[in-house]
């Protein structure tokens, strides 16, 4: 069967069946990397002791102080810019605080911006990965 190519309109290029098969499947970010859809790894865990309740891709959480967590991933990433989706039961705010291929830092605080442990902290990593095709 001929190769049926398709007009990229927003870069001017023509595309191929098959790249259009891989955008069902992927969502493609830069560097030829492909944005995954589902969660590279995910958490939840007791904030006041580092204790893991439930785990995707993680192998350990450390509490480093208060409010301020180094969750280290089971396999490098690829990269380490990430996308985090971060919650808590504590009224406040979450933010990431450093990120590497191999963990990522995140500070959980209270409405006072003080950080806080709260009882329940969960962490959802979206990212890249380089494909194996």
């Amino acid at each position: 069967m001929p190769s049926r190519n398709y007009q990229d309109y927003n870069q001017n290029t023509p595309i191929t069946a098959a790249w259009l098969n891989g955008v069902n499947s992927f969502v493609f970010g830069s560097a030829g990397n492909n944005a995954q859809t589902s969660p590279l790894a995910w958490v939840r865990f007791n904030g006041t002791t580092g204790a893991i309740i439930q785990s995707y891709g993680v192998s350990t959480v450390t509490r480093n102080s208060a409010g301020n967590y180094t969750i280290q991933y089971g396999q490098t990433l690829s990269q380490a810019a990430n996308c985090y989706n971060i919650s808590s039961n504590l009224l406040g705010a979450q933010a990431v605080l450093s990120e590497t291929t191999n963990s990522v830092t995140i500070e959980t605080a209270n409405s006072s911006f003080t950080p806080t442990d709260p009882t329940i902290v969960s962490v959802v990593v979206f990212g890249a990965y380089t494909p194996n095709f």
